[in-house]
């Protein structure tokens, strides 16, 4: 019986190659289709009894709309927000917008949902026991469900797009210490809504009955055709007010375009970076001018310490996370230690990471010490300004003058990069130290060695994952096992040598051990030494992926032992790159 191949308009569709045409003009494009928004599904209750100071709440008290905000408290329960006062503040708050006027729960603490909890678990536990089968049908008819909405036709040509769909009402959690962590995430309906599509396109239905696209005192503004923007839908966000778009996704060619641009940018200031090395050189030098010292000492630290820019913010409606034209004097420390000059760091970055660190300041930067610790000194209280007189703008002033398009943001995309490079170049000598071999394993290790030498530059954390000891031990023994086995199966060999015994069999046995042992002892380090660092961040938005296709040409190694799927959708044009390409 002949195979019968069946070929989908994603197989015979042309390959775009968006990267071999030009396109630096202000019309975006010419025709653009799409389906518009996704909504959720209304709120089905499921009338779980809630408990106020040990008595059951009678259910006409509950409504859907508080059940639903109940609900997203419970499913907090055993986290670590349940504990975070900001977050019971704000949940609370939440919780009292939708109480009955003549509501019995006056106090959160006397609240118990604690039966909505266990329901979640075991609707989760169910879910985790289904079969596969079951799990397959479940993801086909949400796949079903969702696949008009995740792809738009753009100038006839099918793109993925990025948000296309509401998010769940409940309560937001934020990262870090967030202050608005508790607040309720609402509803969106139609008119909240802004569409943009082609002039020839049908307007996307509004799939909420009684509802239209856009502001409901003017409806008309409700859908748009503007070629010289790349958003499909843009929404208010319910947590921060400000505006939300929905683009296209990563692999996208507008997308791609942009990752291209930002990379190439970074490359230009690679030529460029002795020339502004030595001009802020020579302004921290100033004699006189306070302001120019800061300039050049601000310029120096997000350079050579990959520090975002930072800016104000409202620290009462976001994170008071800082980068380095807001750093105050709480946040830094000057001193000498055995005769070297030493700098610590320690405030909240982006998404409330903290940056805690203590760099040595070498003898040919002692100026930046003198300056650091003269700002430093100069502020009084802990929450002065160490560069009160620079803003993220004066910054990017200034480095406009080396190159156009030239930010602060851009030396972040060049540090990693070139520290990606330069780590990778060492190779040869790692490979001679190897023996002159690699397996793939450890191919895979000294890439990842590499790039968490990057996200350690640029602060890339996440914390330790609840399951890692646990799961260490599980590795480590899984490790011990094979290890005695072969050290079992190299006995039996050595007595089949004296014995006459099939010799070839045996040795082959024990060296696929061996190669076994290596496998997971390299692969249990590498567990072990990321568990601490996020490499994939400094993948997908720092390091020019052209770096790695270019190492995995060099060593034979297959791109996917370091790409995702998500990397390779989004990185295409990189992988034309030639073997010779340098950053």
């Amino acid at each position: 019986m002949k195979k019968r191949f069946l070929l989908t308009e994603e197989d015979i569709e042309p390959v775009n190659k968006w990267w071999e045409k030009a396109s630096d003009t202000e019309i975006k494009w010419t025709t653009m289709e799409h389906h518009g928004f996704q909504f959720n599904e209304p709120y089905k209750p499921h009338g779980i009894e809630v408990r106020y100071d040990g008595k059951v709440v009678p259910k006409k008290e509950i409504p859907a709309s508080l059940e639903e905000v109940l609900s997203s408290w419970a499913t907090c329960i055993g986290t670590d927000y349940e504990t975070k006062p900001k977050f019971r503040e704000n949940a609370w708050e939440s919780i009292k917008e939708r109480l009955p006027e003549k509501s019995i729960i006056k106090s959160f603490d006397k609240l118990d949902v604690s039966k909505f909890k266990q329901h979640f678990d075991e609707q989760r536990e169910a879910k985790k026991a289904r079969s596969k089968e079951e799990k397959e049908a479940e993801k086909m008819e949400r796949d079903a469900r969702d696949a008009k909405y995740k792809i738009a036709l753009i100038d006839g040509l099918r793109e993925k797009r990025g948000i296309f769909k509401a998010e769940v009402t409940g309560l937001f959690r934020g990262r870090g210490e967030h202050p608005r962590m508790g607040r309720l995430k609402k509803e969106l309906y139609p008119e909240d809504v802004m569409i943009n599509v082609g002039p020839e396109a049908c307007v996307p239905r509004a799939t909420v009955p009684g509802h239209a696209w856009g502001p409901t005192e003017d409806p008309l503004k409700g859908v748009q055709f503007n070629p010289e923007v790349t958003w499909l839908v843009k929404f208010p966000d319910t947590i921060t007010n400000d505006t939300k778009y929905g683009m296209l996704g990563a692999s996208s060619t507008w997308k791609g375009q942009n990752d291209q641009y930002k990379y190439e940018k970074a490359r230009k200031l690679k030529k460029l970076v002795t020339k502004i090395r030595g001009d802020y050189k020579k302004k921290m030098e100033s004699k006189n001018e306070s302001h120019e010292r800061q300039i050049g000492t601000a310029t120096w630290m997000i350079d050579r310490l990959a520090l975002r820019v930072g800016g104000e913010k409202d620290t009462s409606e976001e994170a008071d996370t800082v980068g380095c034209c807001s750093l105050r004097k709480e946040h830094i420390k000057c001193f000498e230690e055995q005769g070297k000059m030493k700098v610590s760091l320690d405030f909240l970055g982006k998404d409330s990471i903290r940056y805690q660190n203590t760099i040595e300041i070498k003898k040919e930067d002692a100026q930046v010490f003198k300056n650091l610790k003269q700002f430093w000194t100069s502020a009084k209280k802990k929450d002065d300004m160490i560069f009160p007189d620079v803003k993220p703008h004066d910054l990017n002033e200034y480095l406009h003058g080396f190159m156009p398009d030239l930010t602060a943001k851009v030396f972040r995309t060049y540090n990693a990069s070139i520290t990606l490079e330069q780590e990778l170049d060492r190779f040869d000598v790692a490979l001679k130290k190897n023996g002159g071999f690699m397996s793939d394993v450890e191919l895979v290790k000294f890439y990842n060695d590499a790039n968490r030498q990057v996200a350690v530059l640029c602060n890339h954390q996440k914390a330790v994952s609840k399951s890692h000891d646990a799961s260490m031990e599980k590795l480590n023994e899984k490790l011990k096992a094979v290890q005695d086995q072969l050290k079992q199966e190299s006995t039996v060999l050595k007595k089949g040598i004296r014995q006459g015994e099939d010799v070839t069999k045996q040795k082959n046995k024990v060296e696929k051990l061996k190669a076994q042992v290596l496998r997971m002892a390299t692969s249990v380090k590498m567990k072990e030494d990321n568990k601490t660092v996020a490499l994939g961040t400094s993948k997908l938005n720092y390091m020019d992926p052209r770096v790695s296709v270019v190492f995995c040409k060099k060593v034979g190694l297959d791109i996917t032992k370091v790409f995702s799927r998500s990397h390779l959708d989004k990185f295409p044009w990189a992988m034309y790159a030639l073997s010779t390409w340098r950053f």
